[in-house]
């Protein structure tokens, strides 16, 4: 029954001037200020600004102060909204950048395995066929062998 931090964050004001209508919302906010600390601080926190500017004897009209609240929830609107871009962008180039060297990594990586695996199948076939002209010059030696022995008159093979 938890909701994130931002969204608590973008409600919060509206919540400590008793702005929100939604008794869904309004106790999603309770539950979230009970077990987030962070959330909690910033709560007391403008519980703390509405009762200092409440000590203030400035005797503006309601429609004032709701003006005045709104521009700060603007203000601070479009200030998250622009910290949040940035940081976002920043976030995804270093994510791409991060992706792309854990791809070229793994590409080197499976390329080299491969240039291996083929130079130690390389010098494998190499003495193959090193065996196999061995083996026929054994055989050609023998035959001369036997031809000489039989030149010479030798039968007893």
């Amino acid at each position: 029954m938890s909701i994130d931090c931002k969204f608590i964050e973008e409600k919060l004001i509206e919540y400590v001037y008793d702005e929100i209508t939604d008794n869904y919302t309004i106790e999603e906010i309770k539950q979230h200020l009970k077990i987030c600390f962070k959330c909690r601080e910033k709560y007391e926190a403008y519980i703390k600004i509405k009762e200092n500017i409440k000590k203030i004897d400035i005797n503006f009209p309601e429609e004032v102060w709701d003006l005045h609240r709104q521009e700060i929830k603007k203000k601070l609107y479009e200030r998250k909204t622009a910290i949040a871009v940035i940081k976002e962008t920043i976030f995804n180039l270093f994510n791409i950048k991060k992706i792309v060297f854990a791809f070229l990594i793994i590409l080197f990586a499976f390329v080299g395995i491969q240039f291996v695996k083929t130079n130690q199948e390389n010098e494998k076939y190499k003495k193959i066929i090193e065996n196999i002209d061995i083996l026929e010059n054994i055989s050609v030696i023998e035959q001369l062998d036997f031809y000489t022995k039989i030149k010479e008159g030798d039968f007893n093979l």
